[in-house]
């Protein structure tokens, strides 16, 4: 028994004093994997930072800046830029071409280094396809002192703004070569915050620009065309109906104006904070025309009286509503309001919508027209509210696509009232008809 114990302490100080070496190494090596960590993120780190710097050639404009951009958000908006030059700021790289932030009561900085060889010293021009930001402040930095700033948005009236556009653009002179130019700019916004920045030329920009403005010429041209035939119609047929339709068409007319900026450069641009001011008044219009048009409705269901009250109160809720964007600065609109407006207007969209596809399944000509018109109507506002709650990545398409989808509801829109007009003449015809029958059968 002496003799196995003696053994076995033999056996086991073998082992150790054998591989005490190969532990040192080990404990040596989980010792030095920390510091080995840290060396590569020294390293890596200035790597990563320099990967904001973007440089661009004549060939390359436009350019879409939205993966190089740095951004910080600053809950207190408390932040100047001298404290943003002067701190150190734990900037965070954006991963979308079009950063989307949402709505928000922060305020946004962002930072870009811009370098190019065949551009330096020229003139060049940044856009922001962002026509409802309440304010965007630029700072043009040259060997860290501030050349150039200016403040654009929709709290700047164009007397301010050097270059008045339907939306912010900065002109604005690139560092001579082998220079960096640091592009700084700060936003705060209610109305939902999107950064679709480029940088271009004045050249690029009128080219690209002059079919989007055809474009939205011809947008506008139909749905003034659409308001005025409702306007007619409502005038002659004196039905609820017409009434809806007038003030869908209105207030769809005027949202848009202010969506795509075209309303600040045609009539309100004069006016400090008026494009976000009419945007939100326009849609508590929709929302109170959509109520209309679903109590207008023809449909036998148990719960249709439920309903048409709901929307009734809905459509009344409205009116204050419109005051309290009329009333107060669009700057100081509470976000969760918009939000609440904002899914409320989904939520009486698709509640129509189900209504129009019962109607239509009871044997309504009229609304099956309005089935079709409805489903587009609720796809184009579900694609614009996905990235304005920051569901999604807002696309350099969007805008483009929701008004296409507009254009073909109000077709059928205009169709279904078509079909509707048609009806009525039918049943003024046919009671005619009756009472004439009745006359010649009274003085035979």
């Amino acid at each position: 028994m002496r003799q196995s114990f003696v053994r076995a302490r033999y056996v086991l100080s073998h082992f150790l004093t054998s591989n005490l070496s190969r532990l040192k190494l080990t404990a040596s090596f989980l010792l030095r994997v920390p510091v080995l960590a840290l060396l590569l993120l020294t390293i890596v780190t200035p790597q990563i930072a320099a990967a904001a710097e973007i440089n661009i050639s004549r060939n390359q404009l436009p350019v879409n800046l939205g993966q190089y951009l740095d951004i910080y958000e600053d809950p207190e908006r408390s932040l100047t830029i001298d404290d943003i030059l002067a701190q150190d700021i734990p900037w965070q790289r954006s991963d979308e071409a079009i950063p989307t932030l949402g709505i928000s009561e922060s305020a946004f900085w962002f930072n870009l280094v811009v370098t190019s060889e065949d551009l330096a010293g020229e003139n060049l021009i940044l856009v922001l396809e962002g026509p409802t930001l309440d304010r965007i402040d630029f700072y043009i930095v040259h060997d860290e002192q501030i050349v150039w700033q200016e403040t654009l948005g929709d709290t700047v009236s164009f007397d301010e703004i050097a270059l008045p556009y339907r939306i912010p653009v900065l002109a604005f002179d690139l560092a001579q070569q082998d220079r960096e130019t640091r592009i700084y700019f700060r936003i705060r916004s209610q109305a939902g915050i999107e950064v679709p920045l480029q940088i271009t030329s004045a050249e690029e920009l009128t080219k690209d620009s002059q079919s989007l403005l055809a474009f939205f010429g011809g947008f506008f041209a139909f749905l003034s065309l659409c308001f005025a035939l409702c306007t007619v119609l409502c005038y002659i047929m004196r039905e609820r109906q017409f009434f809806a339709y007038t003030l869908f068409f209105g207030c769809t007319l005027i949202f848009f104006l202010s969506q795509t900026g075209m309303g600040r450069v045609w009539f309100w641009g004069g006016m400090e904070s008026m494009n976000n001011r009419m945007g939100y008044m326009s849609g508590a219009g929709l929302i109170a025309s959509i109520c209309l048009i679903g109590q207008s409705l023809n449909l036998v269901n148990a719960y249709r009286d439920q309903v048409v009250i709901v929307l009734r109160f809905i459509a009344l809720a409205m009116v204050p509503a419109l005051l309290y964007f009329l009333i107060i600065p669009p700057d100081q609109v509470s976000p969760g309001n918009i939000r609440t407006i904002m899914m409320l207007g989904l939520l009486v969209a698709v509640t129509v919508f189900l209504m129009t596809v019962l109607a239509a399944y009871q044997g309504s000509r009229s609304a099956v027209y309005l089935v079709c018109s409805w489903l587009l109507i609720v796809l184009a506002y579900s694609s614009w509210l996905v990235y304005k709650l920051e569901f999604i990545e807002r696309s350099a398409a969007s805008s483009l696509f929701s008004e296409a989808l507009v254009i073909l509801a109000a077709l059928m829109v205009l169709l279904s009232l078509s079909e509707f007009v048609r009806s009525k003449n039918e049943e003024f015809v046919q009671a005619r008809l009756e009472t004439k029958a009745k006359g010649d059968f009274l003085r035979n």
